[in-house]
């Protein structure tokens, strides 16, 4: 679910007492990837993937949210890492692999610390964030918040229990860290008619502002947030 930041404005907020202070929408940089990726094509992947010479732009993007009770993360973006850093990816095919999938434009300033310092936050201002799902676009910043609760699908969250996640660019690596507090979360029957159609739902702060739904598909664990405020 795409959220402007014209649908939740401070002043608002500010006006009515709303849960929802604020949202922004924070950027990693971008990338590049070859069209038949994004858009699908009956052309075997591997053909594509060392033939094609069609490259569209790839937004790396994650969300900012000033909760009345703290600050929030939806996703924590790239880490520039992968793009200096050779041996980011340990596995050999997945470091030959990747510049043939991807073409990164990312640097030090796009570090989640340093773009939440542009923001006029610390990392330690950071009390959760929430991953949609473990690809490495998606966590490459949770080192850098180590005080923070990691709120991910249980489902999604199963995929490292089994062989070689990093076949689906989940690596294992810069998930499994030191100091990090991973909590996954199972979602709940609800008879909220908004959730209708979802196996359930997970209220983040337990006030309804932030309600976190399944959403299979583009991994297996994949969620995202609604985010609602009165009126």
């Amino acid at each position: 679910m795409v959220i402007t930041e014209e649908m939740i404005t401070p002043k608002k907020a500010t006006e009515t007492g709303q849960a929802i202070r604020s949202l922004h929408v924070l950027s990693s940089g971008w990338a590049e990837q070859h069209r038949e990726h994004r858009y699908g094509s009956w052309l075997p992947k591997l053909w594509w993937i060392f033939m094609s010479r069609r490259w569209v732009k790839l937004p790396i993007n994650y969300f900012l949210i000033d909760h009345r009770e703290g600050s929030l993360l939806f996703d924590t973006g790239l880490d520039p890492a992968i793009a200096a850093d050779k041996g980011y990816i340990s596995s050999q095919i997945g470091q030959f692999l990747l510049r043939w999938i991807f073409r990164f434009h990312i640097t030090e300033k796009d570090r989640l610390d340093r773009v939440l310092a542009t923001n006029g936050l610390s990392v330690s201002d950071i009390r959760t964030a929430v991953i949609s799902h473990l690809h490495f676009d998606h966590v490459g910043g949770i080192a850098h918040i180590p005080q923070a609760t990691l709120i991910v699908g249980a489902r999604e969250w199963a995929q490292l229990s089994k062989p070689h996640p990093e076949h689906e660019w989940i690596l294992r690596d810069h998930i499994e860290i030191p100091r990090a507090k991973w909590q996954p979360i199972t979602f709940e029957s609800t008879d909220d008619p908004l959730s209708d159609g979802f196996e359930g739902i997970f209220d983040v702060a337990g006030d309804s502002s932030m309600i976190l739904l399944p959403t299979p598909g583009h991994t297996p664990g994949s969620l995202s947030m609604l985010i609602r405020n009165k009126g």
